[in-house]
């Protein structure tokens, strides 16, 4: 045998354990891919939730995971049935106490804290009214 053919015989062991170590890699790597298109790490099929009331006046529309770096929308849509009176968002501060929230558009015609959360009222200017509420 000349000097530099490969002797696989004298490493076996080494040449099995680097192969279970590039398997495992490739599983690694197969997982992350995965949880990429998922959403886990920015947009993705599973990286957004919309939550609706019964009656669908109200729906809840945010991220599923959140992101160190980037910003947190919440969106509320209201359909108003009656005009009389404010209508209300309610949102509990042990959720906020993990955010700042840093705007709220349109603007509520009142904030304040109410209880255990925040309490913030719209007056819709017309009945049957639908907008998008955003809390970044």
């Amino acid at each position: 045998m000349a000097k530099s053919d490969v002797r696989l015989d004298r490493h076996l062991a080494f040449h099995s354990w680097s192969w279970r170590v590039e398997r495992f890699a490739w599983w690694g790597m197969l997982l992350i891919l995965a949880a990429a298109v998922c959403g886990l790490f920015g947009d993705g099929l599973l990286s957004r939730r919309q939550l609706r009331t019964a009656d669908g006046s109200m729906v809840l529309e945010y991220d599923r995971f959140g992101q160190v770096s980037a910003d947190t929308i919440l969106n509320f849509s209201l359909q108003f049935r009656e005009l009389p009176g404010p209508h209300n968002v309610w949102i509990q501060r042990s959720y906020l106490d993990h955010f700042d929230i840093k705007q709220v558009t349109p603007n509520p015609r009142v904030t304040e804290l109410s209880g255990d959360g925040w309490l913030y009222s719209f007056a819709p200017s017309q009945a049957g009214e639908s907008f998008p509420i955003r809390a970044i």
